[in-house]
């Protein structure tokens, strides 16, 4: 059993949490791909986690952005996005950077300002291609120093660079070492998944975590947020162009505001997410405090 737990969160706590942080020894082998020789020319490709390293990816993550009345970040694809970017480079162009400047989920604007019914094609999910430099990089995040040739830059200094391949099969393996005896990792409680969240160490976990936030609210290219739910989950609308906020007219020669996203006041409707009273009386003593003014 482990020693420390992880407290457990509400959703609404996680989000704070990310909000306030201005939200971003040899390993077990896990098959043949878990090791810390993991190199561009290791078998992976769509099927890279077993089903049982899927299931256990998949507790983690939940353990991360626990499922209630919104998706897990199981749901959300964390577990598909971790999966894209550690293949990334078996593709013959890796899904690291994506293309632009539309990705086909919002119309074109109309003459008078209003949303046209043709939208732009999808060029999010044409991925560029990488530089040397820039493929040099990733491939040193993805395999580590002792998967790529030469290891990395700087291993005489710092030490060896620890591959995110390398760091994901570590976390699966000591949960798996964790897992309550004849219970599966999809029917673990919100404290036995919190257990096994504790169950790994420190730098590890703080490495799935990034991994799991990264999949759960990028843009659904890059394999994760599955169906914008990650978005929908902390109100942001996702990328707008080319409609935008504002479009314009060309009949009357003045910019035009979208009822539903307005540039100049606040959006329509109730606050999705109000503070509290002592919230909000704390942030309104902060800006008197820092010489601002505080309106009702």
């Amino acid at each position: 059993m482990p020693k420390y737990r992880l407290p457990l969160v509400t959703r609404r706590d996680l989000l704070a949490l990310i909000a306030a942080s201005g939200a971003t020894s040899t390993f077990s082998s896990l098959g043949c791909h878990g090791s810390t020789s993991s190199s561009p020319s290791s078998s992976a490709g769509a099927g890279y986690f077993t089903p049982e390293e899927r299931s256990i990816l998949g507790a983690l993550a939940d353990a991360v952005i626990p499922p209630d009345d919104a998706p897990g970040a199981s749901a959300l694809g964390a577990v598909d996005y971790i999966e894209t970017l550690l293949t990334a480079f078996e593709q013959s162009t890796p899904p690291i950077f994506g293309g632009g400047p539309y990705s086909g989920r919002t119309p074109l604007p109309n003459d008078q300002g209003g949303a046209s019914g043709t939208s732009p094609p999808d060029d999010f999910s044409n991925f560029l291609q990488l530089d040397r430099v820039a493929q040099r990089a990733w491939m040193l995040r993805i395999y580590g120093s002792s998967g790529v040739p030469g290891g990395g830059p700087n291993d005489a200094i710092v030490g060896p660079v620890v591959g995110l391949r390398d760091a994901v099969a570590s976390a699966i393996s000591q949960a798996q070492q964790s897992l309550p005896p004849n219970v599966a990792p999809g029917a673990l409680t919100a404290d036995e998944g919190a257990a096994l969240l504790a169950s790994i160490d420190k730098s590890t976990q703080a490495t799935l975590i990034e991994l799991v936030l990264e999949g759960a609210f990028t843009a659904p290219e890059y394999g994760g947020n599955a169906n914008a739910a990650g978005w929908a989950m902390v109100y942001f609308e996702g990328d707008s162009q080319p409609y935008g906020y504002s479009t314009y007219d060309t009949t009357t020669g003045m910019y035009v505001e979208h009822p539903q996203s307005p540039c100049s006041t606040a959006n329509p409707g109730p606050d999705p997410m109000p503070m509290d009273a002592n919230t909000e009386q704390m942030v309104s003593t902060a800006f008197l405090f820092l010489g601002g003014t505080v309106f009702s």
